[in-house]
């Protein structure tokens, strides 16, 4: 004998009684009629939807954090550095001098 697409238990269900699946009682739980929408506007935001906006913005931060940090602790260390650096002497800048002088040099001619 095949098995019914049931897995094997009778059509009909367990035999338990159905009619106390349908008993609209005071206080069941049961879907609201369908009226008119609320538009967005008017429903006041819960403690949920705070929550979850108040987990965005600092995972935001969190992010600015992770991203803004580091560039200024480099700057901050760099500015430290050309600080320390021109304490003692002025920077040779030799590398530059001479394409500033041909582009000076291509403009007067």
């Amino acid at each position: 004998m095949a098995k019914s697409v049931t897995g094997g238990r009778p059509v009909e269900g367990r035999g338990a009684n159905k009619t106390a699946h349908h008993v609209n009682r005071p206080g069941a739980t049961t879907l609201p009629e369908r009226g008119v929408a609320i538009s967005p506007d008017e429903i006041e935001p819960d403690e949920a939807v705070v929550t979850r906006g108040l987990r965005r913005f600092f995972r935001g931060c969190r992010l600015m954090f992770y991203v803004v940090m580091p560039l200024l602790l480099l700057t901050a260390i760099g500015v430290g550095v050309l600080y320390v650096r021109l304490r003692h002497g002025p920077i040779g800048f030799d590398f530059v001098v001479a394409p500033i002088e041909r582009g000076i040099n291509a403009e007067l001619a």
